[in-house]
């Protein structure tokens, strides 16, 4: 076996964008826990494969083609599983339809492939904790959440003094229609208010995020139940100053941010209480005591990974590098 995990990503277009918070958290994760993780394109045959959920017929032939030739693997999984598809949750005739979400055959088809291959896989990591119990009751492998832990090395934002900021909302996400209103509406009262679609490059939100005074976590449609914890996360581990719009289902990230249910005064109010930099970095701080990633990603493999394929891995690593330190497996038996 190879002395690391590979965290590919070939089933996700040419370059993987919208990638670029949850593959750097998976290694991070993977790496404080005592474990060698390369993020890489292509599936590699012969050791163990970590694949983000988006399969596409050709995707899952290769995947479970490799399976068969001994290749392991585990899937993360990020939809909700609704019935026989994903994300099917009859939203109300009055919310206006989305081109990516309301898409039913799309969703159907990641649904069955996921299908195809979840059979094989070693393991299930789920990003929302409220699915674990969802998905385990439909998979025979281990179903786990993949924490939203604090890691040093993800804080990339340098940010402007307050003084300098000029951006006085930034939502980063994909662009309902009901986002697009919320933001409308407080484009309307005359502040200053960016988005980052989703394919937009890291780079550039990395530099709206710096300028930004109030970040803010939007539901996808006024009913929606879910709150993002990747994106709570992100805004979190950067000390960038959030406030999320609340959803009926709680979040592990939930005692960090501020949350309101009317969005749009909740978001004047905290523009309005200014000391921004302050503000975000000592709810970085809180979230980094309470949370670190190493010892969180750590029972997650010892919760969902078979002992032998742990213990691997772990030799592995010391064969290749006598001198480094020994993992996390200890306290994982």
């Amino acid at each position: 076996m190879s002395t690391a995990i590979k965290i590919v990503y070939e089933n996700h277009w040419n370059f993987g964008i919208h990638l670029a918070d949850t593959l750097p958290l998976i290694r991070c994760g993977l790496e404080l826990a005592g474990f060698r993780a390369d993020i890489e394109k292509p599936l590699c045959p012969g050791t163990l494969n970590i694949v983000v959920e988006n399969f596409d017929d050709s995707f899952a032939d290769r995947l479970l083609a490799a399976a068969d030739h001994g290749t392991r693997f585990i899937i993360v999984a990020t939809e909700f599983m609704t019935g026989t598809t994903f994300n099917d949750f009859g939203k109300p005739e009055d919310v206006a339809p989305d081109k990516h979400y309301d898409n039913v055959r799309y969703w159907e088809s990641r649904y069955r492939n996921f299908m195809r291959v979840a059979e094989r896989a070693v393991a299930v990591w789920h990003l929302s904790e409220q699915q674990v119990g969802v998905y385990q009751a439909t998979l025979p492998c281990p179903v786990g959440y993949l924490p939203h832990g604090y890691v040093e090395a993800l804080r990339r934002i340098a940010f402007r003094p307050d003084a300098a900021r000029d951006i006085d909302f930034l939502f980063t996400g994909t662009l309902t229609p009901y986002r697009r209103e919320i933001l409308d509406t407080l484009g309307r009262l005359g502040y200053e208010v960016k988005a980052a679609p989703m394919l937009t490059a890291h780079f550039h939100r990395e530099d709206l995020v710096a300028r930004t005074r109030v970040a803010l976590n939007l539901r996808q449609h006024a009913g929606w139940m879910h709150p993002s914890n990747n994106r709570i996360h992100y805004h979190l581990n950067n000390g960038s100053l959030l406030l999320s719009e609340q959803c009926a289902v709680a979040c592990d990230l939930d005692p960090f941010v501020a949350r309101s249910d009317q969005i749009v005064e909740a978001a004047v109010a905290t523009l309005e209480s200014g000391s921004f930099g302050t503000r975000g970095e000592a709810a970085r701080q809180s979230f980094a005591t309470a949370r670190p990633m190493g010892p969180l990603m750590a029972e997650l493999v010892r919760q969902t990974l078979p002992r032998e394929l742990v213990d691997a891995l772990a030799r592995t690593i010391q064969h290749a590098d006598p001198g480094a330190p020994p993992s996390n497996r200890e306290t994982m038996q």
